[in-house]
């Protein structure tokens, strides 16, 4: 069963990890342990990564960037980086990890939400879009 959940930061070599084997890049161990200090200074400024794990394996990802709350009229999120690994796609582990990010912050009378990402922009279309606007 998947398990979609805030990536913790004792896992951030398993997110340093999933994206070099993504990108077919090297491991390099010193890289490693700055990624723990490169997402201590991101979860401390809002910002996280989302994941979707198949027991203790991470399968997809995306980084959530909280850009701005807009007092208590919503809040701006930033997507990006979004990824599943190839024996998983298709099976709608993105479109699950993007709803419960969305579902974060419902208590937001509107989410606005940037991405670079078509998979995002496409997925978004699915919500309602009074309350999730997209650009």
């Amino acid at each position: 069963m998947v398990e979609y959940r805030k990536v913790a930061l004792k896992e951030a070599s398993k997110v340093y990890s999933f994206y070099c084997n993504y990108n077919g890049v090297m491991i390099n161990l010193l890289e490693g342990k700055k990624a723990l200090k490169t997402y201590d200074v991101m979860t401390k400024n809002g910002s996280f990564y989302f994941g979707a794990f198949d027991d203790d394996r991470l399968i997809g990802i995306i980084s959530v960037n909280n850009i701005m709350t807009l007092s208590t009229s919503g809040i701006h999120l930033f997507l990006e980086d979004a990824i599943v690994l190839e024996e998983f796609q298709g099976k709608g582990i993105m479109r699950d990890i993007v709803s419960n990010v969305l579902k974060l912050y419902e208590k937001y009378p509107s989410i606005y939400v940037s991405t670079n990402c078509k998979v995002i922009k496409h997925l978004l279309k699915e919500y309602d879009f009074v309350k999730y606007k997209h650009n």
